[in-house]
């Protein structure tokens, strides 16, 4: 029975080599490598410099076996080109001078040592290296005052000589002189002259700050300081106008301010995201009045209109912890209902997907869940109570109201449920891209229907919290959120029911039940808080933009209050699953006795190492620790659960499909005598998910 398979395998091998030697054969002085050649130590940062130089791009690791693989599905190989590696040897010199090397040499030569291909060395003289002298700063009528534009440099005396240092500092002063207000100063009204005449290894440099050189005038004339003069809306391309007392809440212009333009970036960035807007242009004028030492600008905003009426469909996938599958969405609008910027919308969904059970479990990846809702929405630009004339520009606040409801069918139970939301937001800080949501009002009415199995494994279960969790309930609350999205993102959120509802309730007529709780026509209002946040942020290395580091934190509580025994099961905390401690499935890890999974506490931190494999393909290892409990589980510490493992993500653009693998390193679910990897037989889980799981 084995010679069949040798012959197999052999057979494979030779038709390997012989490819491989076709491969080789057709390609003549591969290119294997290039390599620095420098009698002193070039620093790091300065030798990645360099390579970036490289016209044709070398192999990362193991050429010769990137040459064989590369030849077995003919693909391009690099071979030994002269001109191009002249002109990589150039750019290299080019480089060197533009970091002080002023006297440096580079040539190319080939080393042979290598029978599989060639590797072209690039043997580099430095000479000394230069630094700067004296540094004058000119200004030849700019307007701009000598003391103002040395303000804050970054150039000294003895520093090295730097072009992109230079340029850099080109780039500060420009943005520096234009958020003071000078409108028309931009980088090209700055110079840098260099003189290496005086000494040996010393550059004196002169920076000339220049002023406009505009038709009809003789000699330069200065710059000045802008002010916003008249702002004008030109709506004539709009099929219905927004109200200007809107458009001058959404334009962070302000008639006689100076000109700033962070401003006109916001203003710009702000009307384009208002759906009624198809295109925005600021456009400038300088008219030739001036108001004592300041200039005018006189802004006109042009709005072009989007198409009023939009129907659109869309296909998406769930991103939900619990459930994986398709989501299709059918939406119309009305994008400028009373022609305030506002948004009518109806939307009607529709979900097929795979939904882990609670009395099984087993790893589920077949569709068993199916969902229609139906979505009602308005959304308008300001608060409520609030003129948006009193409204601070930078709060760009909206207020919206939300009623929507589903028919959801579960292998377990079909559930039913109605949502009606309002809520109002707004920026809290707009360069910490922070923002405040809050929900004043959050009413909901569920009802569950169990099927007969289910109904069963509860009883069989016998546990009164569990069956508790599966019932009926009403809600009647608010909730807080913050969200940051800047370099980290930050979101923490607080969501209550019940409270201010027990004290109204003699006024409202709510019924009480046997546990002091209160009935919402025989239905039970849940008296609960809930508590959760998180922290993520994404490090990438300098040295390597195809390398990052990602973690994040994530802690939650959920207390229950007077005529509340548990927390149904979709406010509660899941443990395990796609987004969460991977080595288990969704709601396979933690929780108290009466459901496995289920907790109303969690604690969980999530490290990953992502590598861009390609432009679309990405791996990454990573490690999680975490769990979810009940309040009153002993020894959380203790039932902390690790795991560790490999991902594999693909973006295919319109959403990034990811598939993470992970075993347990240490499993709390188990006898304390066989929690460690080395203590049982190995275990894990497999996850599919849409998007980095942070």
């Amino acid at each position: 029975m084995k010679a069949p398979t040798s012959y197999v395998v052999t057979v494979l091998v030779l038709s390997i080599i012989c490819t491989t030697s076709s491969a080789q054969n057709t390609i003549e002085s591969p290119l294997l490598d290039q390599r620095l050649i420098c009698e002193c130590e070039l620093s790091e940062g300065l030798e990645e410099e360099l390579e970036e130089c490289y016209l044709i791009k070398p192999f990362d690791r193991f050429p010769a076996f990137n040459i064989t693989l590369r030849g077995l599905f003919n693909k391009e190989i690099a071979v030994w080109d002269q001109e191009q590696l002249e002109k990589s040897a150039f750019k290299i010199n080019q480089k060197l001078k533009h970091k002080g090397y002023l006297q440096s040499k580079v040539v190319l030569s080939k080393n042979y040592e290598s029978k599989k291909g060639d590797v072209a060395e690039y043997k580099i003289e430095l000479g000394p290296r230069w630094f700067l002298g004296e540094i004058k700063w000119t200004t030849l009528q700019s307007g701009i005052p000598n003391s103002e534009v040395q303000q804050n440099t970054i150039l000294n005396t003895g520093d090295i000589l730097d072009i992109d240092l230079l340029e850099e500092e080109r780039k500060r002063l420009s943005e520096q002189c234009q958020n003071s207000g000078f409108a028309t100063f931009n980088e090209g009204f700055i110079h840098f002259e260099i003189d290496t005449s005086r000494t040996s290894g010393v550059a004196d440099l002169e920076i000339l700050i220049r002023g406009q050189k505009l038709e009809g005038a003789g000699d330069f004339v200065e710059h000045k300081r802008m002010k916003i003069g008249s702002i004008y809306y030109d709506q004539s391309f709009m099929s219905k106008p927004i109200g200007e007392s809107i458009l001058k809440y959404i334009v962070m212009l302000d008639e006689g301010k100076l000109y700033d333009p962070f401003k006109f970036e916001s203003t710009y960035r702000r009307l384009s995201s208002v759906s009624s807007i198809s295109s925005v242009q600021l456009a400038k004028d300088y008219p030739s009045e001036v108001d004592g030492d300041f200039g005018v600008v006189d802004v006109t905003v042009v709005l072009k209109s989007a198409s009023r009426y939009n129907f659109s469909f869309s296909l998406d996938m769930t991103r939900a912890d619990t459930r994986f599958g398709p989501l299709s969405s059918l939406t119309w609008k009305n994008r400028n209902l009373i022609g305030k910027g506002d948004v009518f919308s109806w939307t009607t969904t529709a979900s097929f997907s795979s939904t882990q059970l609670f009395s099984n479990t087993d790893i589920n990846l077949l569709p068993n869940t199916g969902e229609l809702g139906l979505q009602m929405s308005y959304r308008r630009i300001g608060m409520p109570f609030i003129s948006i004339e009193n409204l601070p520009k930078s709060t760009y606040s909206h207020s919206e109201v939300i009623l929507n409801g589903a028919i959801e069918a579960r292998p377990e139970y079909n559930r039913s449920f109605v949502n009606l939301l309002y809520r109002v937001d707004w920026t809290e800080n707009p360069t910490r891209m922070s923002k405040i949501i809050v929900d004043p009002i959050r009413l909901s009415y569920v009802k569950i229907a169990n099927s007969s199995d289910f109904e069963q494994w509860l009883e069989d279960f016998g546990d009164p919290l569990t069956q508790y969790r599966f019932s009926d309930y009403a809600n009647l609350g608010s909730s807080l959120s913050w969200s940051q999205n800047a370099k980290s993102k930050i979101f923490t959120s607080i969501e209550w029911s019940g409270q201010l509802t027990g004290l109204l309730a003699p006024i409202i007529g709510f019924d009480t039940n046997d546990n002091g709780g209160l009935e919402v026509n025989g239905l039970p209002l849940i008296n609960y808080i809930r508590f959760d946040a998180s922290l993520s942020k994404t490090l990438q290395f300098k040295s390597n933009d195809s390398d990052k580091i990602a973690f994040r934190i994530r802690t939650g509580s959920a207390w229950v209050g007077k005529g509340t025994e548990a927390l149904p099961f979709d406010r509660a905390f899941y443990g395990g699953g796609a987004n969460g401690v991977r080595g288990w499935p969704i709601r396979g890890l933690g929780g108290g006795e009466d459901l496995i999974g289920v907790g109303d506490l969690r604690f969980d931190v999530s490290l990953e190492h992502r590598k861009d494999i390609t432009d679309a393909f990405t791996i990454a290892a990573f490690s999680d620790v975490g769990n979810v409990w009940v309040h009153d589980s002993p020894n959380k510490l203790k039932d902390l659960a690790f795991s560790m493992g490999l991902g594999f993500r693909y973006d295919l653009e319109f959403f990034l499909f990811r598939i993470d693998t992970a075993i347990r390193l240490y499993d709390p679910t188990q006898n304390q005598e066989h929690r460690w990897i080395v203590q049982s037989p190995l275990k894990g889980a497999v996850h599919f998910g849409l998007g980095h799981p942070f």
